[in-house]
């Protein structure tokens, strides 16, 4: 799936925590971790990385790569310069209330970076199972292979149930009626699902209608879901990054989230 990953780190709080998510994802996926740490290089942050690698049981020999400049621009120059496909970082630096509100890298990140991104809300030293992932798909070919990704992951991690969530706004509801023929769309989910994939778990199909989409963030958090796979554009290309249903993805970030890029 891919062939290299980078964490952007920081010493913060959940400096060890976003390590040891990381570490666990490059194992699950089977490539070589790199961390890419914004800031001068010195002994002290070198003595800092060596023990928190040790920490987590990471490689001590693994790469970092030291960038200087804006921490998000300097990230991304470092993704771009080194070929990696997927990008690992927090999401949050605190929360307010009932909505985990998206910090400034992240939002970064989601607008910009040329590679998948793992976004994590809460990262944890210890395992972290993924037991309900929610996968939203727009019956593209992107999101049809990010629905396959996301039902391996989930067979080889034994989750619970996977959610397969579609959006529908009131233009989409129109559109699809003007194109004649009865709109059966939950038969159109199901049967998404039934050729795109292999049901090695349960499966739940659910649409969700509204044009903001917010339903999709509340859907997420009501079932206490602990990935979000989301199909997005490329930077620069001619698609939006987000849909106008899914760009409350740029202040609210609901649980983890996989960030699939098209090609």
């Amino acid at each position: 799936m891919y062939r290299s990953a980078a964490v952007a780190t920081t010493f913060s709080p959940r400096f060890l925590a976003v390590l040891a998510e990381a570490g666990r994802v490059s194992s699950v996926f089977g490539v070589p971790l790199r961390l890419i740490h914004a800031g001068e290089q010195t002994e002290e942050k070198q003595n800092l990385f060596s023990e928190g690698l040790a920490n987590v049981e990471l490689p001590a020999d693994t790469v970092i790569h030291w960038v200087e400049g804006d921490p998000g621009t300097a990230v991304l120059g470092a993704v771009r310069e080194h070929g990696i496909d997927l990008l690992i970082a927090g999401a949050v630096d605190a929360e307010s209330g009932y909505r985990p509100f998206a910090n400034d890298l992240a939002k970064t990140f989601l607008g910009q970076a040329p590679s998948d991104l793992l976004l994590f809300l809460r990262p944890q030293i210890g395992p972290s199972p993924v037991r309900r992932p929610v996968v939203i798909v727009d019956f593209s070919a992107a999101s049809a292979g990010l629905l396959r990704d996301v039902m391996e992951l989930a067979a080889k991690r034994k989750c619970e149930k996977v959610y397969v969530i579609s959006i529908l706004t009131t233009f989409d509801e129109h559109r699809l009626r003007a194109a004649g023929g009865a709109l059966d769309l939950e038969e159109r989910l199901d049967k998404f699902v039934m050729n795109e994939t292999e049901l090695q778990v349960p499966v739940e199909t659910v649409w969700i209608r509204g044009n903001t989409g917010f339903g999709a963030c509340e859907f997420v958090q009501g079932i206490d879901a602990d990935l979000l796979a989301v199909p997005t554009g490329m930077p620069g290309g001619s698609d939006p990054i987000l849909s106008r249903s899914m760009d409350w993805l740029f202040q609210v970030i609901p649980c983890n989230l996989w960030v699939r890029r098209a090609r």
